[in-house]
């Protein structure tokens, strides 16, 4: 008997479950991508609203934080490369926010969809950002992260990356000036990206029959 665990790898069944036992959907909008603010902080306008109590008016400008990631630091190193890496995969076009809640600033905080692909995933499976481990309570980010650093991936390519919360208590003191030590690298075998798209086109359609069932 074929079972789901020789379909699916561990982290999409992990995956799964993390996102339906939590307030995921408390919103689900699209809008348009006008400004990458960081590798986890995009503005976008919105073109698609919700249904629900407190949702945006269309055309409202929101700044969406990226939840359970954090982005190196614009002055840090491998924070530009970061930054740049998103613009060009989202700027100007289309993405779903399936928002979780907000910041202490009262901003939405979320999880990004681009035609599917789950970006907060992407950003850490392209070693372009942190799992945030006080935020983070999906498991199939600390498995992307691990395979990141494996095969030094982006920010991992150096030698002793500084995560951006101790880079931000103070960290940038002592390491100086941003300085990149990447160095040219032979490609490296990753997660296929079909096999992460399927995963959260499934996580997506199950949550939405969720939510409108």
């Amino acid at each position: 008997m074929i079972t789901h665990s020789r379909i699916f790898p561990r982290w999409i069944a992990a995956l799964v479950l993390a996102l339906i036992a939590s307030p995921v959907l408390g919103q689900t909008y699209d809008g348009r991508v006008s400004h990458v603010l960081a590798a986890d902080r995009v503005r976008v306008t919105i073109v698609t609203t919700c249904l629900e109590p407190g949702c945006p008016e269309l055309g409202d400008s929101l700044r969406i934080s990226l939840s359970e990631i954090d982005a190196p630091e614009g002055d840090q190193p491998h924070g530009e490369e970061s930054t740049d890496a998103l613009l060009a995969r989202v700027h100007e076009k289309v993405v779903t926010v399936m928002q979780e809640g907000a910041n202490e600033q009262g901003r939405p905080v979320g999880h990004l969809y681009l035609e599917g692909e789950w970006l907060n995933g992407w950003l850490v499976s392209e070693g372009l950002a942190w799992v945030n481990p006080p935020s983070a309570k999906t498991m199939a980010l600390h498995d992307l992260q691990d395979d990141a650093r494996a095969q030094h991936r982006g920010l991992w390519r150096q030698p002793a990356p500084v995560e951006p919360w101790e880079w931000r208590d103070g960290a940038r003191e002592s390491v100086g000036p941003a300085e990149t030590t990447d160095q040219p690298q032979e490609p490296h075998a990753r997660l296929s990206p079909a096999a992460l798209d399927g995963a959260h086109n499934l996580v997506r359609s199950m949550l939405r029959a969720v939510t409108n069932g």
